[in-house]
């Protein structure tokens, strides 16, 4: 269990951010044995990635027998988002006693495991921490370039729903009990975050919580680094599943408008874009244009515009009708 200490500072500096370097460590990680269910369409490149390029580092992290990846392979994030290639400098520039400490874990958990170092990590490492961080970085680029890069937007837009769904629940039954919420992995009471994991750490008086939506895994998760004067640490939640909430029975929306627009509705109770409905249901955006526009019409989604995109969600009306 990884107990935080949240004094009032500590609740104060309670924020939601979006880190694409999160995002891609996440998904590597279903590289691992038990990976969630459905998420062949993204392991596939993944693997295609490690096995056409020669990332050694890569593999050896997200491939090995440890179980701790490194921290600094996912940067704390000091904004709300910042761009990938920002991400990259911070892996990159990341301390050289960082990158030994984190590296060490790694080492012993391996050897611990009976399992030989794989060369390739030594030789790597035998340049010295900076350019292993280096080597990293470039490696993780490859990786987000092939995998991940053209399915970042609808990644993205995930992500931003979700955060702005805890916002909502946050204004309307407090934070503590949008913490307990988060997901089963995850308690607040007296003070104290409480995450489950396999080690025993207690932190006092942290100075930067942010909680990160995860998008791949099932599990939450703690990143803890000491920054100058304080700690930090990122939560890592689960994503509230999309579109599986609905009662498997048909419902009267499905009876008046259609299975696909009755689905696509029931996932508007957040607001949503054309690319984020497209890219959990499996439909092209221009067919998502279509069943929205109908469903506009029909006084059942109302527009919202923000600054980067329009956004669609539930009326009043079709909240009703999806209770029925």
């Amino acid at each position: 269990m990884i107990e935080l200490e949240l004094d009032a500072r500590g609740m104060g500096s309670l924020r939601f951010a979006i880190s694409q370097s999160h995002i891609l460590v996440d998904s590597l990680m279903m590289l691992r044995a038990c990976a969630p269910a459905g998420t062949r369409e993204w392991i596939q490149p993944l693997r295609y990635a490690l096995t056409s390029r020669r990332l050694n580092v890569v593999r050896a992290l997200f491939c090995g027998p440890a179980d701790y990846i490194p921290d600094f392979t996912a940067p704390h994030p000091p904004t709300y988002e910042r761009s990938f290639d920002e991400c990259l400098h911070a892996i990159a520039t990341a301390s050289p006693e960082q990158v030994r400490e984190e590296m060490g874990l790694v080492l012993d958990q391996t050897r611990e495991s009976g399992r030989e170092v794989p060369q390739p990590l030594l030789r790597a490492l035998d340049g010295g921490e900076q350019a292993f961080a280096e080597a990293a970085a470039a490696e993780l680029a490859q990786v987000w370039r092939i995998s991940l890069a053209d399915r970042w937007p609808g990644l993205r837009a995930l992500s931003e729903a979700d955060i702005a769904y805890r916002s909502q629940r946050i204004t309307q039954i407090g934070m503590a009990a949008t913490l307990t919420g988060l997901t089963r992995d995850v308690d607040y009471a007296a003070g104290r975050l409480r995450v489950a994991a396999r080690a025993d750490v207690r932190v006092r008086e942290v100075g930067d919580l942010v909680l990160l939506p995860r998008v791949f895994g099932q599990r939450g998760g703690v990143d803890i680094t000491h920054g100058p004067g304080d700690v930090r640490a990122a939560v890592w939640y689960r994503m509230r599943p999309v579109g599986t909430s609905r009662d498997a029975r048909p419902s009267p929306a499905c009876d008046l408008v259609g299975p696909t627009r009755a689905a696509l509705l029931a996932d508007l109770s957040v607001p949503r874009s054309t690319s984020e409905l497209a890219h959990c249901h499996g439909l092209s955006p221009s067919t998502v244009s279509y069943h929205l526009a109908v469903l506009h019409r029909s006084g059942l989604v109302t527009k919202i515009r923000d600054a980067r995109s329009v956004m669609y969600r539930q009326t009043h009306r079709a909240t009703q009708l999806l209770g029925e």
